[in-house]
């Protein structure tokens, strides 16, 4: 969903699917403000699904959790961020960080369900390549115009991008955390 998302985002910045009269320096619209919903959904909704495995809440607080946390990412940005120049560094930061906060702070280390979910989610692959992502993700505002504008923007990011998406789906760990405990 990551990955369509962020085609879609590139086809939208590459086209003027903006509202009449607003230029790129101005708010977003209706449907860039819906479009930046769904992507980040994408970081409250693994923070929330990785509370939930490790049984740290339920399906139901998740819900209201994720939503709640949706909403805090949309507000900060149409209230004070608003110019889409920048949605791209927000949306990544944001992802990273709703997504890992809640993993790190919630789940321990001590008890056999954390234990357990905490395998499930580290693998030196995966964590290689979110390092490779998180590496491109400071770099990007800084260099992306100067390096790479002439061949389409951040090109390096798209690469990282794929190779987390590969790396996550082929080093996919499928343990029950239920049958590990027992």
């Amino acid at each position: 969903a990551y990955l369509f998302s962020h085609g879609y985002g590139h086809y939208n910045a590459g086209t003027e699917l903006v509202e009449p009269g607003s230029t790129r320096e101005e708010r977003m619209g209706t449907v860039d403000l819906l479009l930046l919903s769904a992507i980040l959904s994408i970081g409250p909704m693994a923070g929330v699904t990785c509370l939930v495995e490790a049984g740290k809440i339920g399906r139901r607080t998740a819900n209201a959790a994720a939503a709640l946390g949706l909403a805090v990412l949309v507000g900060i940005y149409s209230l004070f961020i608003r110019r889409p120049v920048y949605a791209l560094l927000y949306i990544n930061i944001s992802i990273i960080l709703s997504g890992v906060l809640p993993r790190t702070l919630v789940i321990g280390y001590t008890s056999e369900r954390d234990i357990a979910i905490r395998s499930k989610l580290f693998t030196w692959p995966r964590f290689l390549v979110d390092t490779f992502v998180i590496f491109v993700v400071i770099l990007e505002p800084f260099y992306c115009d100067s390096f790479l504008s002439g061949i389409g923007g951040h090109l390096i990011f798209d690469i990282s991008l794929l190779f987390q998406a590969v790396v996550y789906t082929v080093g996919n760990p499928t343990i029950d955390t239920k049958q590990k405990i027992q």
